[in-house]
């Protein structure tokens, strides 16, 4: 089936048994989850960016509403699946693109819920302050300057503005 890309080995006193047992089933040490997700998270970009403009946001939402979708359920995510799932996409054209370009081929991927999530999200909180706003928002009407550790927004949520308002008129 599709979930057996996990197999969890614990050491053994007898090395030589593990070795051969890890050799027979053809067991690999680990998957890099973190890298697999920023190899596909390239590849949705890219393909992204053959879209029309305004497409381009429901698109990424799409992709990654399903591939967390599939790792709340401990489901690696099938190219197949995520293509039929898209709405308003050629599903054979963005198929075929992935396999042609992820190592896996067209295998079933093991992604990072994280990564996927501040694709489409930037968030941050402490104590007194939180902040979250959706990835493509990001040097339109967000804006961060690294040199001086700044963030400019504009056009404020019109309850947010109201808030602000009231509270230079007291």
């Amino acid at each position: 089936g599709e979930g057996g890309a996990y197999l969890s080995m614990s050491p053994s006193r007898s090395k030589g048994m593990a070795e051969l047992l890890q050799q027979l089933v053809g067991f690999s040490a680990g998957v890099d989850k973190a890298a697999a997700t920023r190899d596909f998270l390239e590849r949705i970009e890219t393909f992204s960016q053959k879209l029309p403009e305004e497409q381009v946001n429901d698109f990424r939402s799409q992709v990654v509403g399903y591939c967390v979708e599939q790792d709340l359920q401990d489901a690696p995510v099938a190219i197949s699946g995520l293509s039929q799932a898209l709405d308003g996409v050629d599903a054979a054209a963005f198929s075929s693109y992935l396999a042609d370009h992820l190592p896996e081929g067209g295998g079933p991927l093991l992604l990072d819920r994280r990564s996927l999530q501040r694709y489409v999200k930037f968030a941050g909180r402490e104590r007194d302050l939180a902040i979250s706003f959706s990835s493509h928002q990001l040097n339109k009407r967000v804006h961060y300057q690294a040199e001086t550790d700044t963030l400019s927004i504009t056009g404020l949520p019109k309850m947010l503005r109201s808030q602000l308002l009231g509270h230079v008129e007291e």
